[in-house]
C-alpha cells in the first residue's frame, strides 16, 4: 500500500462509507467501523499524511496551485510514514481494515463480483499476452516515427516481462 493508496482509502472511508451508502447497511457499517477504529486511529497519527501524498508524490514536488516546488530543509519534517517499517505499519493497518469490510460483506463483494466478471467477459476486451506484445511493439514504432520526425532521440526502455511466471 503506498502513500497514496492510503490517502484515498481513508477519503473514500470518511466521505463514502457509511455516509452515503445504501440504508439497509448501514448498522452493518457502523459495526465495521467501530471494529476498525483503532487501526484508522493509527493511521491518523500520522498528521501530515495528505500533505506529503499531495506536496511530494501525487503533485511533483509541488506546493498549492501556484506551483512552488517543496525543495529545501522542511523536506524531512513531514509527521508521515518515513521507514520501510512505517510502510509496512501502514499497509498492515489498511490491509485488516480491509479484511474487516470485506468479511461483513462477504456475499455482497461475491455477488458484485460475479455481476462485473459477467460484463467484463461478454462486454469488454480481455487483452492476451499477445495483445499486450503486439500493442506495444506497434506504438513503439509510432513513436518512433515521431521520435524522427521531431529529430529527437529518445530511449525507450521496455519492461522485460517474463511471460510463463504469471
Amino acid at each position: 500500500m503506498t502513500l497514496i493508496d492510503s490517502v484515498s482509502f481513508l477519503d473514500e472511508y470518511d466521505q463514502f462509507f457509511g455516509i452515503k451508502t445504501e440504508t439497509e447497511f448501514k448498522d452493518r457499517i457502523i459495526i465495521v467501523k467501530s471494529i476498525n477504529k483503532p487501526l484508522i486511529s493509527k493511521i491518523r497519527e500520522w498528521k501530515n499524511l495528505k500533505d506529503m501524498r499531495n506536496e511530494l508524490l501525487a503533485h511533483n514536488l509541488r506546493i498549492g496551485k501556484n506551483g512552488e516546488f517543496v525543495f529545501g530543509e522542511n523536506v524531512a519534517d513531514y509527521d508521515a510514514p518515513r521507514t520501510i517499517y512505517d510502510l509496512f505499519l501502514l499497509s498492515n493497518l489498511i490491509q485488516f481494515a480491509t479484511t474487516t469490510i470485506n468479511s461483513e460483506f462477504d456475499s455482497e463483494l461475491k455477488s458484485i463480483q460475479l455481476e462485473y466478471d459477467n460484463k467484463i467477459s461478454n462486454q469488454s476486451i480481455i487483452l492476451t499476452k499477445e495483445d499486450v506484445s503486439s500493442i506495444t511493439v506497434d506504438l513503439l514504432m509510432k513513436a518512433n516515427e515521431l521520435k524522427k520526425k521531431h529529430n529527437r532521440d529518445y530511449e525507450f526502455r521496455a519492461n522485460k516481462t517474463n511471460w510463463d511466471k504469471i
